[in-house]
């Protein structure tokens, strides 16, 4: 991230991008931030979660609603971590060099699949954003405005739990988008842990920074909660939860009662998009 806000590195970050994904690489309507996705794929390759696959889920739903999203080369870390660990002046580096670059794009709309993404550009970019223009949304609250739109079908009858991060619903209140993304999506029933929405537990990974022995117990705790629910997979709209999840679902003493599939919503969507 430090490295980012400097600036004078060149990154390779679009080598997610397949051929049948539709993008533009400067100037568009839609702006999609990806997040750190590619670098967390290189940073926890042993937990194989491939988080760019969400990413490509997004591009492909965009596209289905006649979207050609900006994505670009030049874009970097939002800074989130760094400003919540106390490194103001890198955070103010970062926030100055995306705003300009989503400005000079033209979007009239940021769309993000990123949780923490979503609050720092929301909040913490208010300060730096100008005119005011600029709507901002995570991508299950620009999906649930367009449900009719995607034409999704059928595809298998599966059970699901839904994980509620806090930067989407503690932070910004936004719960209701991704499960009315999940009501639409036939054969899939969302099975609600007793502690969901407002009530919903942390995945206790903070900003990489508080990842102890308690982190781990309420790691344990919720991940034990979801298989409860009798869901084949925990479904969640932020790649940080998958990744703290992954890690403590890799403890040996721990793995049988507390291991379960992870989607993130994007996916589950891009899989139902009829041909």
């Amino acid at each position: 991230m430090r490295i980012m806000s400097r600036g004078g590195v060149a990154q390779n970050r679009l080598g997610w991008l397949t051929d049948d994904l539709r993008t533009e690489p400067r100037t568009g309507e839609v702006f999609l931030w990806t997040g750190c996705a590619p670098y967390f794929d290189a940073f926890f390759s042993d937990l194989s979660l491939e988080l760019v696959e969400s990413s490509r889920a997004a591009v492909r739903v965009l596209n289905r609603l006649g979207v050609v999203p900006v994505v670009s080369g030049d874009e970097r870390c939002c800074g989130h971590d760094l400003l919540w660990n106390g490194d103001r002046e890198s955070f103010e580096l970062l926030a100055k060099h995306n705003v300009a670059l989503v400005a000079e794009s033209g979007a009239r709309t940021l769309v993000t699949p990123c949780a923490e993404c979503l609050r720092t550009w929301k909040l913490d970019y208010r300060p730096f954003l100008k005119g005011g223009a600029l709507q901002v949304q995570h991508l299950s609250e620009f999906l649930a405005e367009r449900l009719p739109e995607l034409r999704l079908r059928e595809n298998g009858r599966h059970r699901v739990t839904f994980h509620d991060p806090c930067r989407l619903g503690r932070h910004l209140g936004v719960y209701e988008p991704p499960r009315r993304v999940l009501a639409a999506l036939r054969g899939i029933e969302l099975t609600e842990m007793p502690r969901s929405g407002p009530r919903a537990v942390c995945c206790a990974g903070g900003t990489w920074t508080h990842c102890d022995r308690f982190a781990k117990e309420i790691q344990v705790e919720r991940l034990r909660e979801a298989r409860a629910t009798g869901a084949a997979a925990l479904v969640t709209a932020c790649p940080k939860c998958r990744i703290h999840f992954a890690c403590a679902m890799r403890d040996p003493q721990h793995r049988e009662e507390i291991g379960i599939e992870m989607r993130d919503l994007a996916e589950l969507v891009a899989d139902a998009l009829e041909s």
